[in-house]
């Protein structure tokens, strides 16, 4: 039996889970200056530089958790896997999810790790996400120590996919490996699909949209 694999932001929840923890964690705590520097990052001139490639609005949402202790980055994902993400599901996908068997589905995720672990947690089901570094008194950095961010490939090496269910155009390696793959996806981003799998030659009859 092969694995299943569901991506999470904006496949499994509407949510761009990493931002949007980000912003509860600096609100929980009260850290309002980090607050304001993450609403400034994400405001729509950040977005645009995002989007030329000048700046990246995600390095420097992870920047400010430096100095963050990780049990309590892990301790208030908790909270936010409740209070937030609990209301943005993405009701089809998790039916799909609920409806296999938890030993061989996962979730890979570029996200950050406390909140893939809260999640994983929640749904007993693994998880692999990217990782915060941290320092030797398990505080946070300003960096990842590891980024699954476009190469979630290497996390299933050999392993048979039978399932790959994504809304991430970078995953069109993984749709290629899978026996079947669920696109959630606008009927405007369709085309782009279309476009990605007929240059990667993945057999149409395998996918479905959602």
């Amino acid at each position: 039996m092969g694995i299943k694999i569901f991506d999470v932001c904006g496949t499994l929840f509407m949510s761009n889970t990493t931002f949007d923890y980000i912003l509860y964690y600096h609100k929980k705590k009260k850290n309002y200056y980090l607050l304001l520097k993450c609403h400034l990052y994400m405001s729509l001139i950040g977005k645009f530089l995002n989007k030329i490639g000048i700046f990246s609005i995600r390095k420097f949402m992870i920047s400010t958790l430096q100095g963050c202790r990780k049990d309590e980055l892990y301790r208030l994902a908790d909270g936010f896997y409740l209070d937030i993400l609990s209301k943005k599901v993405n009701h089809d996908v998790f039916a799909i999810l609920l409806g296999l068997p938890k030993k061989s589905t996962i979730l890979i995720s570029a996200s950050i790790d406390p909140v893939i672990y809260s999640i994983s947690k929640h749904l007993s089901i693994t998880g692999y996400s990217s990782v915060l570094e941290y320092d030797i008194k398990n505080k946070a950095t300003s960096k990842l120590s590891k980024d699954l961010k476009g190469v979630k490939s290497k996390v299933m090496l050999d392993q048979e996919i039978d399932l790959i269910v994504t809304d991430n155009f970078s995953d069109i390696d993984v749709v290629c490996a899978a026996k079947k793959a669920i696109l959630i996806s606008s009927f405007k981003n369709r085309k782009r699909w279309n476009v990605l799998m007929e240059a990667y030659q993945v057999n149409l009859n395998k996918v479905e949209y959602l």
